[in-house]
């Protein structure tokens, strides 16, 4: 659900009018809302870990617009978003 959220939203995150925090702000509030929805509950696992981190970085490059055949390593990715 958080994917489709993220690619429902694929207007904002191309619109160069609007402010980068603010874009950080509506994927924080409307998609990790729906990603981590009921996560209180969940048995975390090695496996459930690296999903949620595989969906936060590809989030993180659809809504900074970064290529994964820019070769740039998640940390400095993440370190754009921040």
């Amino acid at each position: 659900m958080a994917k489709q959220g993220m690619v429902s939203l694929n207007n904002i995150w191309k619109d160069r009018s609007i402010p980068k925090p603010l874009k950080f702000k509506l994927l924080k509030s409307l998609v990790w809302q729906r990603m981590f929805y009921g996560c209180e509950t969940w048995t975390m696992r090695k496996a459930d870990e690296s999903k949620i981190q595989a969906a936060e970085m590809w989030s993180f490059r659809r809504f900074l617009r970064v290529s994964w055949k820019d070769r740039r390593t998640n940390g400095s990715v993440s370190r754009n978003g921040d």
